[in-house]
């Protein structure tokens, strides 16, 4: 499975949000995050964890491997 970088992993998780059209904040209550963190995210910024990956693929309604097929196909920058 190809390893995507925190950058296309952000990208995708954007994308979803905005295709479900969910606030930052919608999101971020969803996956029992704070905003600033699911911010950090989408801009390739933070880091994140198993747990919080698993959050915010349940709070987008999408498997894992989905999303991170998703953010491999994303462009690197």
């Amino acid at each position: 499975m190809p390893q995507p970088t925190l950058d296309q992993l952000g990208a995708a998780i954007r994308g979803l949000r905005e295709r479900r059209e969910l606030s930052i904040e919608a999101l971020a209550a969803e996956a029992d995050l704070h905003t600033v963190s699911v911010s950090r995210i989408e801009g390739g910024k933070q880091n994140l964890t198993w747990v919080t990956l698993t959050n915010l693929a349940a709070a987008l309604d999408v498997d894992m491997v989905d999303l991170v097929r998703l953010a491999a196909e994303q462009p690197r920058s």
